[in-house]
């Protein structure tokens, strides 16, 4: 029998620093989609969830009650393909994808299809853009679309592009890239000094390559770091100018046990002139914060996290830098049958802002401790607030309230246990707060299983939606809302 479910639940948190409530909004049961979510896409208030499986792309849409009202395929694949991108071009919401005619990935298509977003439904034939190797299409700004190294306009017409001359970096190791909305492109490279070994210097040399697509001209900027980069990112502002941020290790040694040792940002103006450089320790009472007391630090033990990767870099309107990390590392264990397996372990999150002048306006960590199997299985995801973030991530219900000195403790992602955590932190004062927005027993009314980050979809400013699955093979669409 169905359940019929309408209910806004509701509770005040945080009411003394003006969080506000927690909405949550349940849509009617419906079968389990079996297959890889890929994307969804937002409009009106209504939703389109898009599918993979083997051999088909399925489309799942939503109305505005978050019930299922239509479901849509297009198969046929008989070799491997992806799903590249849902987007809207010239008022026409169109679905890009790419595939092959065999196993051994010879000639590429890349395709789309024009979708009927509120029927949900696939609209007329399948067109080829491309035929060859390997590209991927990218949303840049509005209503201009990268496919490899060409650009397109809304109406899927070519724009002419200036030949740059080629670039030898043959000699130089690739750190990062990236594609800006405006149609530039990025390229971070790391190069030995000349005459000094890696070993011998502290500090190494940097080179940021900006290629406009349309005009062809490039523009590189060389910088010596003070520190040793660990990981990199680099990212257009809205103004033009470009940061490159990310962790760097303090010395060799730091390097060879990968242990990071604080976070740093530049700014580049769209000339290509260096603006600031800024590296910032990550302090010790945030390193020694949730730790037990064998593993507290000191500035004689070579204080850091190892294995701190980077996992997001974004500037916001006020031109500051926001820097995230996430202590993982995998190990190894034996069963009894003597097959081997690796648990993924996903620890505390490392969260920095430097502003746009090159200053430290806070640096944080959230304590958690997450244990599991699937490439899935922990992590987390960043929601934008109206003023601040949200870092939300599914942990052990006794991690809700935890003092400075205590360790958190561990989460089994893969067991049906648990509570959805929301980290919330104002963009500009660092003020933060930890509250749970529900538990696995009790979201919207319902007791859900297969409890884990992947199901969470990003939507508007405070929002987001998730897919809850209930015993006996049928989801839920929940929209919950933190503002």
């Amino acid at each position: 029998m169905k359940k019929v479910i309408f209910l806004i639940c509701s509770y005040v948190l945080l009411p003394l620093l003006g969080f506000g409530q927690v909405n949550i909004q349940v849509g009617l049961e419906h079968p389990t989609q079996k297959g890889e979510f890929q994307y969804s896409f937002e409009k009106n208030g209504e939703l389109l969830l898009v599918y993979k499986t083997k051999k088909a792309i399925i489309l799942q849409k939503f109305d505005s009650k978050l019930n299922l009202a239509s479901q849509d395929m297009h198969e046929g694949f008989v070799g491997p393909f992806e799903v590249q991108l849902l987007c809207e071009l010239n008022g026409r919401s169109l679905l890009f994808y790419s595939y092959c005619f065999d196993e051994f990935k010879k000639d590429l298509v890349l395709a789309y299809r024009e979708v009927d977003f509120y029927k949900g439904k696939f609209k007329g034939e399948e067109h080829q853009l491309f035929k060859g190797n390997y590209v991927r299409a990218e949303l840049l700004s509005e209503g201009i679309l990268r496919i490899g190294g060409d650009l397109y306009d809304q109406n899927l017409t070519p724009i002419p592009l200036q030949k740059s001359a080629s670039i030898d970096n043959s000699k130089g190791i690739y750190k990062s890239s990236h594609f800006s909305k405006t149609g530039n492109f990025y390229e971070v490279y790391r190069f030995y000094r000349e005459g000094v070994s890696e070993s011998d210097d502290n500090g190494e040399l940097i080179e940021l390559q900006k290629q406009n697509l349309r005009s062809g001209k490039i523009t590189k900027t060389r910088l010596l770091l003070d520190k040793k980069d660990a990981h990199i990112k680099v990212r257009e502002a809205e103004d033009g100018s470009v940061f490159i941020g990310g962790f760097y290790y303090d010395s060799p040694k730091h390097e060879l046990t990968s242990v990071v040792s604080g976070v740093f940002g530049i700014k580049v103006n769209e000339n290509g002139v260096v603006l600031h450089k800024s590296f910032f320790p990550i302090p010790l009472e945030i390193l020694n914060q949730n730790e037990k007391k064998n593993a507290k630090k000191d500035n004689e033990t070579l204080p850091g996290i190892k294995f701190l990767d980077l996992e997001h870099i974004s500037i916001d309107e006020e031109g500051a830098m926001t820097i995230v990390g996430e202590h993982q590392y995998n190990t190894t264990i034996v069963m009894s049958s003597g097959a081997r397996g690796s648990i993924i372990h996903q620890d505390e999150i490392i969260i920095a802002r430097i502003d746009s002048s090159g200053n430290l306006s806070w640096i944080k960590k959230i304590p958690k401790m997450q244990d599991g199997y699937g490439l899935q299985a922990g992590g987390f995801k960043i929601l934008n607030g109206k003023d601040s973030k949200y870092i939300l991530y599914f942990d052990n219900e006794k991690n809700l309230e935890l003092a400075s000195d205590q360790v958190p403790e561990r989460h089994y992602i893969d067991e049906n246990k648990g509570a959805l955590f929301a980290y919330k932190i104002n963009n500009r004062s660092g003020e933060s707060k930890k509250f749970q927005v529900f538990h696995y027993k009790d979201v919207g009314g319902l007791k859900v299983e297969r409890f884990n980050i992947s199901r969470v979809l990003m939507s508007e400013v405070g929002t987001f939606y998730m897919k809850a699955y209930e015993s006996g093979k049928v989801d839920h669409l929940i929209k919950v809302d933190l503002e």
